[in-house]
């Protein structure tokens, strides 16, 4: 990294600091002549070392409900086998995910730290690119099954013969095969799949809408009924 780099990066990100900043962002980036050079050795020392500070592992967060955390062994095991990634770098990656901490804030008042064993931090620049990584084993499932499909959301494509009653069954029956082994994924990677927010969507003419002879489609335990529009996550 050069200083160059580190400046472009710090005058691109968000302004916003958190409680854990023990200076604002908005002072450093009008010290920046002054901190960059620092700044900058720190990137370094961390990349060449492969240890991510362990001062930048907290986090302050907000109660939401999210999809249940991602193992960081799984992660860093997938990086290695997977991608290829070895020595500092699977080294950095591995300190950049363990042994962080966060506590959790509710109208002002905040809770006592405590340690985070799963998941990749949210609202970070490597969360996506992580998540991404994670699920890429997902994706080529799908693929098995489905030509096309968005993995991030998990939105799965087929397209089928509207006059052809085998045509639709085979597809509904492909869909929800796909469906199930998709939950057996996940459960065994410590993610679960949303059937409440699941949703299903026929697309074509009215004409060939009107030969289509089912409605639904089996999601685990559930029956979803197909919907006239949804919104696309993935956009």
């Amino acid at each position: 990294m050069s200083d160059d780099d580190t400046e472009r990066l710090i005058t691109s990100s968000n302004k916003k600091s958190t409680s854990f900043d023990p200076i604002p962002t908005k002072l450093v980036i009008e010290c920046l002549d002054v901190l960059l050079p620092v700044i900058t050795k720190i990137i370094n020392l961390s990349l060449e070392s492969g240890i991510f500070p362990c001062v930048w592992k907290e986090a302050d967060f907000q109660p939401r409900l999210k999809k249940q955390g991602l193992e960081f062994i799984i992660c860093t095991l997938r990086l290695q086998l997977k991608f290829g990634l070895s020595g500092t770098i699977l080294k950095w990656f591995t300190s950049y995910l363990s042994q962080r901490i966060q506590r959790l804030t509710v109208g002002g008042v905040s809770s006592d730290k405590f340690n985070v064993d799963f998941g990749v931090p949210q609202g970070s620049c490597l969360g996506p690119l992580l998540f991404v990584l994670y699920v890429s084993e997902l994706l080529e499932l799908i693929k098995r099954h489905l030509p096309g499909a968005y993995a991030d959301d998990t939105q799965l494509y087929i397209s089928f013969r509207a006059d052809s009653r085998i045509d639709q069954e085979t597809a509904v029956r492909t869909v929800e095969m796909c469906i199930d082994d998709i939950k057996r994924w996940m459960l065994a990677n410590r993610l679960k799949l949303n059937e409440g927010k699941t949703e299903v969507i026929l697309i074509g003419t009215w004409q060939q809408l009107e030969k289509i002879d089912f409605n639904d489609i089996r999601v685990g335990s559930n029956v979803v009924t197909c919907v006239e529009n949804a919104k696309n996550l993935g956009c």
